[in-house]
């Protein structure tokens, strides 16, 4: 019986042990909430919702070239627009055509903007840029 009362002492002390890392795991999901840039952007309008989800030095701005802006030349305007606006995030054209995917030179890091993208859009499209 003593020998008994023991064993069942060792489970009754694991027991304990057994719950911090379900309470840690609760942890750290609460910790995951705070830390999150959603909240922080709610107020902003809808366009400028879609591009702020990063941070800033990490962020990419994915551009896409339909078949259609090749033909009409736009690449050349689109070009300036950028040189326009320099700043940290590295730029990526999509060619829609053939699915390829373009890193552009340093010299083509933009700062984004909700004027830089609208004016992109304007040339190109409507939800032609996304920032990732």
């Amino acid at each position: 019986p003593g020998g008994a009362a023991g064993a069942a002492a060792a489970p009754g002390t694991r027991t304990p042990a057994a719950q911090p890392p379900g309470a840690r795991a609760s942890a750290a999901a609460s910790d995951a909430r705070p830390g999150s840039p959603a909240p922080l952007r709610t107020g902003q309008a809808p366009a400028a919702e879609r591009f702020a989800d990063s941070a800033q030095s990490a962020q990419r701005v994915f551009i896409k070239i339909t078949p259609g802006a090749e033909l009409k030349g736009l690449l050349p305007r689109l070009q300036a627009l950028l040189q326009n606006h320099p700043g940290p995030a590295a730029t990526l054209l999509f060619y829609e055509r053939n699915q390829k995917v373009l890193a552009l030179s340093d010299s083509y890091r933009i700062e984004p903007s909700e004027e830089l993208f609208a004016a992109i859009e304007e040339m190109l499209g409507a939800g032609t840029v996304r920032l990732r």
